[in-house]
C-alpha cells in the first residue's frame, strides 16, 4: 500500500524552462492543492503560474511571482478531483533559466 507524500519534495518537481510554454501534467494524490513551491535557478525570478482543471478552467492562477530568493510558496487551498490529471504551466519567465515547482 503506497503512502501519501507528507512534504512537496517528496514528489518529483515539475521543472520549466525559459522560452518553454509547454503545459506539464500533475495529478493529485488528494481532493485539494494545499501549498505551491517554486525553486529558481537564479534568485529574483519573475514568472506567473496557471493550473487548470481537465476542462481548461483556471484552478490557480498567480500572476508576477517573484522573491529576492530563488524560493517562492503560497499557500492556495483550492479543491481539485483527487486522481484526475490537471495542466500545469509557469510563462512569461524572466531573469531565471529555469523554474521547478511543487505542489502539494
Amino acid at each position: 500500500m503506497s503512502q501519501s507524500p507528507r512534504s512537496t519534495t517528496e514528489r518529483a518537481a515539475l521543472s520549466f524552462k525559459k522560452g518553454d510554454s509547454a503545459s506539464q501534467k500533475f495529478v493529485p494524490v488528494s481532493p485539494k492543492i494545499g501549498w505551491i513551491h517554486t525553486e529558481t535557478s537564479e534568485p529574483g525570478a519573475k514568472y506567473d503560474i496557471v493550473v487548470k482543471d481537465v476542462r481548461g478552467f483556471p484552478i490557480v492562477e498567480k500572476r508576477g511571482c517573484t522573491s529576492e530568493t530563488n524560493r517562492f510558496g503560497e499557500l492556495v487551498n483550492k479543491d481539485v478531483i483527487a486522481g484526475q490529471e490537471i495542466d500545469v504551466t509557469i510563462e512569461n519567465i524572466e531573469g531565471a533559466e529555469e523554474v521547478n515547482l511543487f505542489i502539494q
